[in-house]
């Protein structure tokens, strides 16, 4: 059975695990519709506040918004209705859904997020488990994927039970929505929905009002969804390469993100925290290489 007809398959229990609320409805969003909700679990790891300061203001320069997690969880659980998965009344989603309390843009300094998915996988059981790609355009989807990958280690589960979903990245300088960074000879497989499936996802999109930018950025280029089986990844190298390769070690000792006053084509950042001057990308992977040690 090809990969996709696996995802499809409701008979088929799906864990699909995203940093942000709206993360998983954007890219998983049109899956969760076509299986009409059923049997699929979801987690979101980075639900807690902005805890950097100079993020915290970064932040509300650049999206001229303050700390808006409360509200993107209220969002997510309209959007996650609208989709297919059950709620209750009391605008809380049921047992299917759960809300991880790690600071935004921090996430990698909370190793101990690890066990909290260990402990939901071992008691929701998931036949698939579906985490968004390593691939340089967040630092909290890159470090969700790597927490996953080494909790479903520790468990022990086969890797060809781990598939990710593209969100976005800056592969060879431009930015892509749910395009794959090339990794081998894996395979690709591509969710294209119907013109009433297409209706209905944009219709729950809708809800994140507090997110201007995904109806720029992703939503007007999103016309299907893409997955493929968990690539080998080297979490002790970026995701993609990093501009000003000669600088990386003079970079890397800063307290600051100071690659983000270079020149656009050769910043040293993720994507989507382009203007953020408190994750350093090099710092991030070296929390990798720490965890990494201690296994």
């Amino acid at each position: 059975m090809a990969l996709l007809e696996e995802l499809l398959d409701t008979n088929s229990r799906l864990l699909i695990v995203g940093a942000h609320n709206d993360d998983v409805e954007l890219h998983c969003g049109r899956l969760i519709l076509a299986r009409e909700g059923k049997n699929v679990d979801i987690i979101f790891t980075a639900t807690g506040s902005i805890e950097h300061w100079v993020t915290r203001i970064a932040h509300s320069v650049y999206r001229r918004t303050g700390d808006t997690s409360s509200v993107r969880k209220s969002e997510s659980i309209k959007a996650l209705s609208m989709l297919g998965v059950s709620t209750s009344s009391d605008d809380a989603v049921s047992n299917h859904v759960r809300f991880l309390p790690y600071p935004q843009s921090a996430i990698h300094l909370h190793p101990e997020c690890v066990d909290d998915l260990i402990n939901d996988i071992e008691e929701l059981k998931p036949d698939k488990i579906l985490v968004q790609a390593y691939e340089g355009g967040h630092v909290d989807h890159d470090t969700t994927n790597f927490f996953v990958a080494l909790a479903v280690r520790r468990l022990g589960i086969q890797k060809d039970r781990i598939v990710e979903y593209s969100c976005y990245n800056r592969y060879q300088g431009k930015r892509r929505v749910q395009v794959f960074v090339p990794s081998g000879s894996l395979g690709e497989f591509t969710l294209i929905p119907s013109p009433e499936l297409q209706l209905r996802w944009l219709e729950a999109m809708e809800s994140f009002k507090s997110q201007p930018g995904i109806f720029t950025s992703i939503v007007p280029h999103s016309t299907h969804e893409i997955f493929r089986h968990l690539p080998d990844y080297d979490y002790s190298k970026t995701a993609v390469p990093l501009g000003y390769v000669k600088l990386r070690r003079f970079f890397q000792w800063l307290p600051i993100n100071i690659g983000v006053f270079l020149p656009v084509s050769g910043r040293i950042g993720y994507d989507e925290l382009k203007w953020s001057v408190a994750v350093n990308p090099l710092n991030v992977v070296q929390s990798y290489k720490s965890i990494l040690g201690n296994e």
